[in-house]
Protein backbone atom coordinates (compact mmCIF):
# COMPACT_ATOMS: atom_id res chain seq x y z
CA UNK A 1 0.00 0.00 0.00
CA UNK A 2 1.35 3.43 -0.65
CA UNK A 3 1.85 6.24 1.81
CA UNK A 4 -0.91 8.53 1.79
CA UNK A 5 0.23 12.42 1.50
CA UNK A 6 1.09 13.21 4.14
CA UNK A 7 2.82 10.17 5.18
CA UNK A 8 6.92 9.99 6.03
CA UNK A 9 8.70 9.33 2.91
CA UNK A 10 6.60 12.14 0.61
CA UNK A 11 7.63 15.75 0.11
CA UNK A 12 5.50 18.18 -1.67
CA UNK A 13 8.01 20.93 -3.92
CA UNK A 14 6.90 24.19 -5.77
CA UNK A 15 8.93 25.23 -8.55
CA UNK A 16 9.42 29.32 -8.91
CA UNK A 17 6.75 28.82 -11.83
CA UNK A 18 4.24 27.61 -9.34
CA UNK A 19 4.31 24.00 -10.81
CA UNK A 20 3.79 21.30 -8.01
CA UNK A 21 6.11 18.49 -7.52
CA UNK A 22 4.97 15.13 -5.38
CA UNK A 23 8.23 13.47 -5.12
CA UNK A 24 8.22 9.88 -2.98
CA UNK A 25 11.14 9.88 -1.39
CA UNK A 26 11.96 5.91 -0.87
CA UNK A 27 8.55 5.62 0.26
CA UNK A 28 8.48 3.71 3.48
CA UNK A 29 11.53 1.20 2.63
CA UNK A 30 13.55 3.80 4.90
CA UNK A 31 12.16 6.18 7.61
CA UNK A 32 15.19 8.16 8.10
CA UNK A 33 15.83 11.33 6.11
CA UNK A 34 16.41 15.28 5.73
CA UNK A 35 15.20 17.28 2.81
CA UNK A 36 16.40 20.51 2.59
CA UNK A 37 14.62 22.99 -0.34
CA UNK A 38 16.83 25.39 -1.94
CA UNK A 39 15.68 28.99 -1.47
CA UNK A 40 15.09 29.81 -5.26
CA UNK A 41 12.92 26.42 -5.77
CA UNK A 42 15.45 24.64 -8.33
CA UNK A 43 16.61 21.63 -6.59
CA UNK A 44 15.93 19.97 -3.33
CA UNK A 45 19.09 18.35 -1.33
CA UNK A 46 18.00 14.63 0.12
CA UNK A 47 20.25 13.37 2.61
CA UNK A 48 20.02 9.62 3.92
CA UNK A 49 22.11 7.96 6.25
CA UNK A 50 24.81 10.34 5.80
CA UNK A 51 24.65 10.20 2.27
CA UNK A 52 23.33 13.58 0.13
CA UNK A 53 21.58 13.79 -2.93
CA UNK A 54 20.81 16.87 -4.97
CA UNK A 55 17.69 16.68 -6.92
CA UNK A 56 17.10 19.51 -10.29
CA UNK A 57 13.79 20.46 -10.01
CA UNK A 58 14.53 23.04 -12.98
CA UNK A 59 11.89 22.16 -15.48
CA UNK A 60 11.96 24.86 -17.26
CA UNK A 61 9.57 25.22 -20.58
CA UNK A 62 8.10 22.36 -22.09
CA UNK A 63 6.00 23.93 -25.24
CA UNK A 64 6.87 27.55 -26.17
CA UNK A 65 4.24 28.82 -28.75
CA UNK A 66 6.19 31.78 -30.16
CA UNK A 67 3.06 34.40 -30.38
CA UNK A 68 2.61 33.57 -26.70
CA UNK A 69 6.22 34.59 -25.69
CA UNK A 70 7.89 38.12 -25.88
CA UNK A 71 11.15 39.24 -27.34
CA UNK A 72 12.90 41.51 -25.56
CA UNK A 73 15.62 44.13 -26.42
CA UNK A 74 19.18 43.37 -25.88
CA UNK A 75 21.04 45.40 -27.84
CA UNK A 76 20.45 48.63 -30.58
CA UNK A 77 18.36 46.19 -33.14
CA UNK A 78 18.61 43.40 -31.57
CA UNK A 79 16.33 41.72 -29.92
CA UNK A 80 15.69 37.83 -28.01
CA UNK A 81 12.82 35.59 -26.99
CA UNK A 82 13.53 32.36 -24.67
CA UNK A 83 12.27 29.49 -26.16
CA UNK A 84 12.60 25.43 -24.58
CA UNK A 85 15.16 25.24 -21.51
CA UNK A 86 15.84 23.24 -18.64
CA UNK A 87 19.01 23.37 -16.58
CA UNK A 88 21.41 21.80 -18.80
CA UNK A 89 19.65 23.53 -22.79
CA UNK A 90 18.58 26.38 -23.42
CA UNK A 91 17.22 27.52 -27.10
CA UNK A 92 16.54 31.47 -28.10
CA UNK A 93 15.69 32.70 -31.14
CA UNK A 94 17.64 36.10 -31.46
CA UNK A 95 16.14 38.55 -34.27
CA UNK A 96 18.73 41.06 -35.88
CA UNK A 97 17.63 44.37 -38.04
CA UNK A 98 20.17 45.12 -40.73
CA UNK A 99 23.28 46.58 -39.96
CA UNK A 100 23.11 45.51 -36.09
CA UNK A 101 25.78 43.60 -33.53
CA UNK A 102 25.71 40.75 -31.28
CA UNK A 103 28.81 42.18 -30.05
CA UNK A 104 32.24 40.33 -29.31
CA UNK A 105 32.08 38.44 -25.66
CA UNK A 106 32.59 35.13 -24.77
CA UNK A 107 30.77 32.96 -22.11
CA UNK A 108 31.41 29.25 -19.96
CA UNK A 109 28.92 27.49 -22.51
CA UNK A 110 28.62 25.59 -25.58
CA UNK A 111 26.49 27.19 -28.47
CA UNK A 112 25.36 26.03 -31.73
CA UNK A 113 23.88 28.43 -34.09
CA UNK A 114 21.34 28.45 -37.04
CA UNK A 115 21.03 31.21 -39.29
CA UNK A 116 16.73 31.22 -40.46
CA UNK A 117 17.42 33.69 -42.53
CA UNK A 118 19.16 36.89 -43.25
CA UNK A 119 22.74 37.60 -44.04
CA UNK A 120 25.85 37.51 -41.01
CA UNK A 121 29.35 38.36 -40.44
CA UNK A 122 30.28 35.80 -38.10
CA UNK A 123 33.21 35.66 -35.87
CA UNK A 124 35.21 32.91 -33.84
CA UNK A 125 37.88 34.06 -32.14
CA UNK A 126 40.32 35.79 -35.21
CA UNK A 127 38.58 33.89 -37.70
CA UNK A 128 35.52 35.93 -39.64
CA UNK A 129 32.72 34.01 -42.44
CA UNK A 130 29.69 35.32 -44.56
CA UNK A 131 26.68 33.07 -42.87
CA UNK A 132 23.22 33.39 -44.77
CA UNK A 133 19.76 31.31 -44.17
CA UNK A 134 20.44 27.53 -43.68
CA UNK A 135 23.80 27.74 -42.66
CA UNK A 136 25.27 27.52 -38.89
CA UNK A 137 28.43 27.50 -36.42
CA UNK A 138 29.45 26.42 -33.11
CA UNK A 139 31.41 28.09 -30.61
CA UNK A 140 33.43 26.41 -27.81
CA UNK A 141 33.12 27.38 -23.79
CA UNK A 142 34.93 30.88 -23.73
CA UNK A 143 35.86 31.59 -27.14
CA UNK A 144 35.00 35.05 -28.18
CA UNK A 145 32.76 35.61 -30.67
CA UNK A 146 30.27 37.95 -32.24
CA UNK A 147 27.89 38.71 -35.03
CA UNK A 148 27.12 41.80 -37.79
CA UNK A 149 23.93 41.41 -39.58
CA UNK A 150 24.09 42.34 -43.40
CA UNK A 151 21.30 41.60 -43.95
CA UNK A 152 17.98 41.93 -41.38
CA UNK A 153 17.58 38.19 -40.28
CA UNK A 154 17.23 35.98 -36.90
CA UNK A 155 18.84 33.07 -35.89
CA UNK A 156 18.52 30.63 -33.44
CA UNK A 157 21.08 29.71 -30.89
CA UNK A 158 21.12 26.71 -28.19
CA UNK A 159 23.32 26.78 -25.21
CA UNK A 160 24.87 23.59 -23.08
CA UNK A 161 24.00 24.52 -20.18
CA UNK A 162 21.29 26.62 -19.73
CA UNK A 163 22.19 30.45 -20.23
CA UNK A 164 20.88 31.19 -16.81
CA UNK A 165 21.71 35.15 -17.06
CA UNK A 166 19.12 35.16 -19.58
CA UNK A 167 16.50 34.20 -17.11
CA UNK A 168 15.04 36.72 -15.36
CA UNK A 169 14.36 36.24 -11.76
Amino acid sequence: MWPDAGSQGFATLRQGRGISFLFLILGRLLSRFKLKEFPDHTAVEVELFEESLTVDLKVGFMFVESHNSNFEQVEIGVSRQLLGHDSQLMMVTVRFEIGAVGPLHSHPHRQVSYIVSGKFEVQIGEKKKILSSGDSYFVEPDAIHGVLALEAGTIVDAFAPCRKDFLKS
